[in-house]
């Protein structure tokens, strides 16, 4: 059990990283929500975040006792050899199916690269220094100060197309 204890511990760096990641992205996704609507509103981002946080560890409650009674534990009684290896794999295999999982999903879904990141970043202060200019809060954009454009299709590095207004990026 000594070195299953070592594993375990070690195993939580893998868990540290996609955290710090996911932190990450939420920034990324505020930009990119200011880039398309033209409003930054990473308050109502970062709390819907937390709340679906909120959400998913009382999710994880309820799994944890599901999986207990799965496997058989008893309260206040020995475990079986049985019970004590669902217990260990309830700690391992779990957690690695679901980052599997997790992992495919932002695969597949989340479509903001390094390179449209950066995009999206220099439109939002090439934007951002024009509304400055013009006397506006820091922050805010002026919509009069973007380009519009000629509506695009979406792409494979632009899946979403054109913005809800039909501007389009200035680089664009």
């Amino acid at each position: 059990t000594v070195g299953f204890t070592i594993l375990l511990a070690l195993s939580f760096i893998g868990v540290a990283i996609p955290n710090g990641i996911v932190w990450a992205m939420v920034s990324d996704v505020i930009d990119y929500g200011q880039w398309r609507t033209r409003k930054r509103r990473e308050g109502i981002t970062y709390s819907m975040f937390n709340f679906s946080r909120k959400i998913a560890q009382s999710i994880a409650g309820g799994l944890a006792g599901f999986g207990l009674s799965l496997v058989g534990y008893v309260a206040n009684a020995a475990q079986t050899p049985g019970t004590l290896l669902g217990i260990k794999a309830l700690q391992t295999l779990y957690p690695c199916i679901a980052f599997l999982i997790a992992a495919a999903v932002l695969l597949l879904l989340y479509k903001l690269t390094d390179a449209r990141q950066a995009e999206i970043v220099g439109e939002l202060r090439a934007s951002e220094q024009v509304a400055e200019v013009s006397g506006e809060i820091e922050g805010e954009i002026d919509p009069h100060a973007l380009r519009v454009g000629a509506a695009t299709a979406p792409t494979p590095d632009r899946p979403d197309g054109d913005r809800p207004d039909g501007t389009t990026p200035t680089g664009g």
